[in-house]
Formats: structure tokens, C-alpha cells, sequence
């Protein structure tokens, strides 16, 4: 651990629109590095610490990995605050609070703050295209090339990717006629999906790949998992309330991007491989 000064606070929006907030301290050297950033991790956090600008922090690296606040030793310059309006679009900030069940009786709560329109948000909309992209392995499509296209108006919507042609690219910094092809390529061999694939790739929380391919595997087709309610997640193995709330609320947020995708891709259903019987030479010996 170290202690350091507080300079300020960034609040940075994630692909679903939470804002998380990101401590930018007096560099540190903690663990054997160097660090001017440290999580908040959320709303709660911030209110907790008491954190303010100018304030004296210990820093620590969890894990030996990422750089924390652990505690405030002295308070800082004025009071604790948050942005009314999204740091990336300017629409009202909402706080959300996720309760912790345990027994049937809340033992937690943990308040996060978010943008009221992530659908709009550009922030928000980049974080989803980078996901989406990087989950399907289609090369070419970083953080810069997105921002690029999101800047020429080529990119409003995850959809729109399958809508770009080679001569959207020409005239853009080092991309020619070949490596053009290569990234309309690369989007248009995702344009059949299988559904794991595609519902990891929306970047909903709560839907990893584990939590995706059990899904997958009981509901087999999309339609029905779009339209699972709280109560038919809650009863599976695995899917706690708190889970549930937290999916069947994501499904519905992603619901326009979804909609959108389907226009444009073809999402396979959930397919179980038969189980074949091996025979040989020493089959019934």
C-alpha cells in the first residue's frame, strides 16, 4: 500500500451505460509500479470513503493487479459529488441500487450510478460495437477504428456494422483498398451466429458464458430467452434473485439493439449434438 493525494475523480461510462468512478491520484509506487489511477468501483464506494479532491488516500494493488482506494486518511476540499449528467452525452445521471439477498433479508445494498440514455450515449454505444466485435472475433474493429467510424457518422448502432462497405473506409489513415475488403469480410462471416455466440457478444450483465450456454441449452431458441420473466430464471440451479433482476432487466435495455441486430444477422438455435455410439473392431466381444 502507499498514500497519496487525490487530484480528482473521472467518472467513465461503461457499454450498459454505468458509470463507474476512477480515482486520479499523486503517482504511487505500489507493488513495483508506478500508478496514477486507482478504482472506485462505484456510488457506494464513493460515499463510503468520503472521498473528495485533495483528500490523503491509501492506495493498494488488489491481487498484486489492479489499484484500489482502500481508505481515506484525510478528508479533502469540500463535499462528496457526483455528475448530474453523463460525462460522454450530457443526459441526467440515474442511480440504480442492487440489493443483496441472502436468507430472504437484504444484507447489502450497493448503489451505482448510470446514464438515463445509453441507447443514445456514445460512450455507451462504442463500449457495446468494441464488446461485440471482440466477442466474435472480428479482427480490425479496436477501440480507434470505431471511434473513427463512430466520428464520420458510419457507426450509430452495433447493426450498423453490417452495413459498411469497402468505400467507407478508403481515405481513412492507412487503410487501402485490400485491408477494406478484409474488415467487410471479417463482419460479413458473423452474419449466421450461434446463439451463445451472439448472446455473450450483446455484452448483457449477468450473461457470460456460462450463465449463456445453460440458458442456451434449456430454452433453445432466442425468442424464448428474450421473453423469460424473473420467476422462470429464479427457479434454475445457479440464478439467484439477484441474478435474475439483473438479466431480465439487461434483456430489456439491450431490447433496441437486439431488434436491430436481427435485421441483419441470422441467429441459430441452440443445436444438442447427438450422442453417437463408437463401434470397432472389438464392438460386442
Amino acid at each position: 500500500s502507499g498514500s497519496s493525494i487525490l487530484k480528482s475523480i473521472e467518472w467513465s461510462v461503461a457499454r450498459t451505460g454505468t458509470i463507474t468512478p476512477v480515482a486520479i491520484i499523486e503517482p504511487v509506487e505500489l507493488s513495483g509500479a508506478m500508478v496514477s489511477r486507482c478504482s472506485l468501483h462505484n456510488l457506494s464506494r464513493v460515499k463510503e470513503l468520503g472521498i473528495s479532491p485533495g483528500a490523503t488516500v491509501i492506495a493498494m494493488r488488489r491481487g498484486g493487479v489492479i489499484p484500489h482506494i482502500e481508505s481515506v486518511s484525510s478528508p479533502g476540499e469540500g463535499g462528496v459529488s457526483w455528475p448530474n449528467d453523463c460525462p460522454s452525452c450530457g443526459a441526467p445521471t440515474a442511480t440504480n441500487r442492487n440489493e443483496h439477498v441472502r436468507g430472504g433479508e437484504v444484507v447489502r445494498v450497493i448503489e451505482t450510478l448510470a446514464c438515463s440514455a445509453p441507447a443514445t450515449c456514445p460512450a455507451s454505444i462504442r463500449g457495446t460495437i468494441e464488446h461485440f466485435t471482440k466477442a466474435l472475433d472480428i479482427d480490425g474493429f479496436g477501440p480507434k477504428m470505431v471511434e473513427k467510424l463512430m466520428a464520420a457518422d458510419l457507426l450509430d448502432t452495433v447493426a450498423d456494422l453490417y452495413r459498411l462497405g469497402p468505400g467507407d473506409f478508403l481515405g481513412m489513415e492507412g487503410v487501402g483498398e485490400v485491408l477494406a475488403a478484409k474488415l467487410v469480410g471479417g463482419v460479413q462471416g458473423k452474419s449466421s451466429l450461434p446463439l451463445v455466440a451472439f448472446l455473450t457478444a450483446l455484452g448483457i450483465e449477468g450473461l457470460g458464458e456460462v450463465t449463456t450456454r445453460t440458458l442456451s441449452e434449456r430454452f433453445v431458441s432466442l425468442e424464448r430467452i428474450l421473453s423469460l420473466t424473473r420467476e422462470e430464471l429464479e427457479v434454475l440451479d445457479g440464478f439467484q434473485e439477484t441474478l435474475a433482476e439483473t438479466i431480465v432487466t439487461g434483456i430489456e435495455q439491450r431490447r433496441p439493439v437486439i431488434d436491430a441486430l436481427l435485421e441483419v444477422v441470422t441467429v441459430q438455435s441452440f443445436a444438442i449434438a447427438p450422442v453417437t455410439t463408437a463401434s470397432g473392431p472389438f464392438t460386442g466381444r
